[in-house]
């Protein structure tokens, strides 16, 4: 069961890498540097693995939608920081925090897109399987 959690945790964490990659390429007509969007992602990732485990061990009871959105509101905000001193546009000037901003939102978005695509693929597939099984 552990591997199956930590295979899920690296996919994601290269799907997000992905995303990232994406957005700054629509939004900058240009893409960030890949060491760019794994070291994001990494960090992303490292920063919400403590949150994850107090959550779980129940040092910290908030309801599921004010979790949320505490954790979106640190994953935007701190992606608008990353990206406004790491980041460069085709000119050669930092990005800002708008645009550090947008980029991390549209890697959001387009992370959960995908994940709900993917989901519900899984379900259609095991819901079919079965259907056909009971035949």
């Amino acid at each position: 069961m552990q591997i199956i959690s930590l295979f899920s945790m690296l996919a994601t964490l290269l799907l997000y890498i992905l995303c990232i990659r994406i957005s700054s390429r629509i939004i900058l007509k240009v893409g960030l540097r890949w060491k760019t969007c794994i070291l994001f992602s990494i960090l992303i990732f490292l920063l919400f693995i403590p949150m994850s485990i107090m959550s779980k061990m129940a040092l910290i009871r908030l309801p599921y939608i004010v979790s949320v959105l505490i954790g979106a509101f640190i994953h935007l905000g701190f992606g608008a920081l990353y990206f406004s001193k790491i980041g460069n546009s085709q000119d050669g000037m930092r990005l800002g925090y708008t645009t550090g901003l947008k980029i991390t939102a549209l890697g959001m978005a387009l992370l959960g897109i995908t994940v709900i695509i993917l989901l519900g693929l899984i379900y259609l597939l095991n819901y079919t399987t079965i259907w056909h099984l009971r035949k």
